[in-house]
């Protein structure tokens, strides 16, 4: 995402132009993915290199189908600036006003949990989502592998380090 948004520098600033210089030495690039790769090329104001996509390696330890009445739902993040939760909590609220059942972990530091707090507790039908804060690598593991379904919200993404680790998680 910093590719995209050229490191939040306005244009002209020495530090764009010092970001941009290894990219000048027509030095091949491997990006994760397409997008980042285009990102780069776009950042690089016109340098010419050679691009290439190498995705990361994912391994699948295979899905479980679930025996609960209700999915249990699960999402993890920083939330600031571009992890933007409320469309995603928005579309839940609604989803639980039309009657859907799920359960809903939502993990991670909130600095936007003030706008999060009237979403994240509905009213019934939706149960009050349990919201664990901050989590270690092995709480999200764990919560991973009793997960039915990883919710990811982000208003741009290049490649997913967080979805690549839940499909990874089965």
């Amino acid at each position: 995402s910093a590719y995209h948004f050229r490191f939040h520098l306005p244009d002209g600033a020495p530090a764009l132009e010092r970001l941009r210089r290894p990219f000048r030495q027509g030095l091949p690039v491997a990006a994760v993915s397409q997008a980042l790769l285009d990102d780069i090329r776009n950042f690089s104001g016109g340098a010419s290199f050679p691009g290439f996509v190498l995705p990361n390696y994912v391994p699948l330890h295979g899905a479980s189908h679930t025996r609960r009445d209700a999915p249990v739902l699960f999402s993890v993040n920083r939330w600031v600036g571009i992890k933007d939760p409320m469309p995603m909590l928005q579309g839940l609220a609604e989803a639980a006003e039309a009657g859907s059942s799920f359960r809903l972990v939502i993990g991670g530091l909130r600095p936007a949990s003030g706008a999060m707090c009237p979403i994240v507790a509905p009213p019934a039908p939706a149960p009050r989502p349990r919201v664990p804060g901050w989590m270690t690598g092995e709480e999200i593991a764990a919560q991973l592998a009793e997960t039915d379904a990883y919710l990811f919200s982000s208003k741009y993404e290049t490649f997913s380090i967080a979805c690549a680790e839940a499909l990874g998680a089965g």
